[in-house]
Parts: structure tokens; sequence; C-alpha cells
């Protein structure tokens, strides 16, 4: 989901506490960024939830039509809804106990990453169908993300990416034998520009491949965009400078880069360099 930062807001996931800036024993994060992109007296603030949870590792931040936010516990396999107003309830719970990255498909539906599959859900929660499935994925598929006419490329956690077309008659591995750290995990496809952007958090650097008008990946002139520590979820916003969240175990945040890679901000959720502060994904709303 892309989206400029005026009059919009950007939220992101963290290792306990997520999409709320900190909790108020904690030393607050800061925000710096260039006006162009807000302005300057945007701050992190204290907030406390209306429904205190103790929820653990977060992942998979998406924002409805209505301005609801879903957001994944990973390991415990529950899909959370946030609204507006600061109600927070279960949405899903799944029995594999695993759920990672999300998204909205073109036709509206709620995507899931799920240990060995990948789900569209209706506005219910109810299945529609299994979009693939898989046993080479690791840990599980961790995101994902669509072309305008459904199709979809998605990560997991070790070597691989793949491009999965809307009629499911292409599945295409995208699979790098070394070196053998990689482990992919965040992705954000620009239509428009040709372009996939790839987190490589085991290698610390986020690359960028052009794609073809059929979707194929041009892996072999892929070039590396940034180096950041333990780059996650990525987003873009609607001028293309690129939004990557930290989860590097020092301090934790957003990290802004413009689309040739230079850093221009930096969104940090503390300052005292607490693993469990991480960023995991951070989506626009």
């Amino acid at each position: 989901m892309r989206s400029g930062l005026f009059g919009n807001v950007i939220s992101f996931c963290a290792a306990i506490l997520l999409f709320y800036s900190m909790a108020p024993c904690q030393t607050p994060g800061t925000v710096n960024l260039p006006s162009s992109l807000a302005d300057q007296s945007v701050k992190i603030e204290n907030a406390i939830l209306s429904k205190p949870q103790k929820i653990t590792y977060c992942e998979g931040p998406v924002v409805d039509k209505d301005g609801n936010l879903f957001f994944s516990e990973q390991m415990a396999g529950i899909v959370w809804k946030l609204t507006s107003g600061g109600n927070i309830s279960k949405f899903l719970t799944f029995n594999n106990q695993y759920a990672n990255g999300m998204d909205y498909a073109p036709d509206g539906n709620l995507v899931i990453c799920e240990k060995d599959r990948i789900t569209e859900r209706d506005a219910n929660g109810n299945l529609v169908k299994v979009i693939t499935s898989g046993n080479t994925w690791g840990q599980g598929a961790n995101d994902l993300t669509f072309s305008s006419n459904g199709d979809m490329f998605f990560t997991a956690f070790n070597q691989h990416f793949w491009f999965h077309s809307k009629d499911s008659s292409i599945n295409r591995d995208y699979n790098f034998t070394t070196p053998s750290n990689i482990c992919f995990n965040g992705i954000e496809y620009l239509e428009e520009k040709g372009i996939i952007y790839l987190c490589q958090w085991g290698l610390n650097k986020v690359i960028k491949c052009k794609v073809s008008t059929d979707g194929v990946v041009d892996t072999a002139n892929k070039i590396t965009f940034c180096t950041i520590n333990g780059p996650d979820g990525i987003t873009v916003d609607a001028n293309y400078n690129v939004y990557i969240a930290s989860n590097s175990g020092s301090t934790g945040g957003i990290y802004v880069y413009d689309s040739t890679g230079n850093q221009i901000g930096t969104i940090l959720m503390r300052q005292d360099n607490d693993p469990s502060m991480n960023a995991s994904n951070c989506v626009f709303g």
C-alpha cells in the first residue's frame, strides 16, 4: 500500500508493543524527517491500550477502507483488529499458530501468510480460497505484494522468493543458492516503475530488481539499494520514498530513503537500544 505522509498515518509493528508509541515508563522515540515528508512538530507520544493485552511478536500491518488496522501476532497465529477508536479484538486465530505478512488483493479481500499456505479471506475472515501452498518456505511465508491484476510476489525466511500468477498457472521460484544466510524478509513491488524491492535480512541489505510487464524478475542484474541492520517490512510513499523497518537488535525503528537509496530520515521507537522494541513492518493508512 502506498500513500503520502501528508494527512496520513504510518503504522509500524514492534516486537512487544505496536502501533502505539511508548509505554509511560519507556524512553520515547524520535521522528527525524525532512519538512517535505512531515510537519516538524510530529512526534511519538505515549499511548495506552483501551483494552490492555499481552501481545508478543507482531507483523503484517494493513489498513482497510474504513480505517481499521489489522496485524498478526506471529507465533501465536492470531490476527488482531484495531479500530480507529482504539478498540482491539481478535479477528482470526489459526490452528497452526503462525501468521505473518498481510496485504489486500486488488479485489479487496485480505490475504494472509500462514505457516505453509497463503489464504484469501473476506471481510468477516471467512476463507475464500487457498491461493498457494508449499513445503519449502522454512518457518513460513512472511511478506507479500500484489500487481494490479492480482499477481502476487512473496518471500519466506530463507533463500527464496516467489511469483504466483492470479490464475495459479505460473509459480516462479527464485532460488538464491548462495550465500546461505539471505533470509528474505520483506517485499514491495512498484508496478508503475517496473521494480521490486527485496529485504535480505541475513545480509543486512535491501536489493532492487527490474520486473518485466509479465512479472519476470531480473535477478541477474540486481543492485544493492541500501545497507541497513535487519531489514524486515518495507513500504513506499506517493513520492517513491522507501520506508524500511529495522529489526536489528539495536535501536529499532523505520528508516527512510529516497528513491536513489540515500537515507533522508528516521522514525525511532525508543532510545535505549532495547531489542524488544525493534520494528518488524510498516504501512500507510
